[in-house]
């Protein structure tokens, strides 16, 4: 039997015609989705670049969070510095009133002297000069004289305002929150005792653990360990201080120091944990 040669053709271009639709819509659809992937690849870079961008945002403010705190404190330091500074020139002034009234008392006979100079102990209330009787060289009264010595006093305490996580070796605790500073010697800001007179120092400082772990710190005299302390808990928060006495000529910088940390990550804790000193007079 004879096959005829166009229903044949037909069957082969049926069949041609089919198998270039498929491949055609095969090919499409790949294409789609390799667009597809692309684009999705595109969007999850430009998500990881956001996130890296917030990233650096949030440590800039947390960066300028803390500068603009310290700028704070310095601030604070810088004022209560002024008020000293001013009380100090008001002192000075006083008594610079106080040693020109002496010398016109010494040089003005007691004919020319005022009323109120020839009266017995009278006491002058500007410059706390009390006039003995006439002849007598004046003297100035027990409150000026204890408020001269108070203008020599040296004597400060501040303490740590917040809680620093896991201190680790040679961080030099900066106790944030001066008290008192009598005498301007200690730096808020860094930490730092700078000694305005020569003289015999008490020094006292203490340290808080607000969670498990130990904390081994020093008090050091111009870098070098004077004084060792260890505060260490293993169930719950606490405190240890210690004190000692320090001979220091004017310029010798204390500092107060984590040596190391035990092998726990502990907290120093905040408002328990600060620097105090004092000139001894004599």
């Amino acid at each position: 039997m004879m096959v005829k040669p166009l229903p044949v053709l037909v069957l082969f271009l049926s069949v041609a015609t089919c198998q270039f639709h498929s491949n055609g819509k095969s090919d499409y659809v790949s294409d789609t989705i390799s667009a597809f992937k692309h684009t999705v690849t595109e969007l999850s870079r430009q998500i990881e670049d956001l996130k890296q961008f917030q990233k650096n945002e949030i440590e800039i403010v947390a960066n300028l969070q803390e500068a603009l705190r310290s700028v704070k404190i310095e601030n604070k330091h810088l004022k209560a510095r002024v008020a000293f500074l001013e009380s100090r020139l008001a002192a000075d002034f006083d008594e610079s009133n106080e040693d020109q009234q002496n010398k016109d008392y010494s040089g003005n006979s007691h004919e020319n002297r005022l009323p109120e100079e020839i009266e017995p102990n009278v006491t002058n209330a500007a410059s706390d000069i009390v006039i003995g009787p006439p002849g007598a060289p004046p003297h100035r009264s027990k409150m000026a004289r204890v408020a001269g010595t108070n203008r020599n006093a040296v004597a400060f305490y501040a303490y740590l305002s917040h809680n620093v996580p896991n201190p680790g070796a040679d961080f030099t605790v900066k106790n944030d929150h001066p008290v008192t500073n009598i005498g301007g010697g200690y730096n808020p800001v860094s930490g730092i005792f700078t000694c305005p007179k020569a003289g015999v120092y008490v020094f006292s400082w203490s340290v808080g653990i607000g969670t498990n772990g130990e904390i081994y710190s020093e008090l050091a005299k111009n870098g070098a360990a004077a004084g060792y302390l260890w505060t260490g808990e293993h169930t719950w928060a606490e405190t240890s201080e210690k004190t000692l006495i320090l001979e220091l000529t004017q310029g010798d910088i204390i500092t107060i120091k984590v040596e190391r940390t035990g092998n726990t990550s502990p907290t120093m804790w905040g408002l328990r944990t600060s620097f105090s000193g004092y000139l001894i007079p004599y």
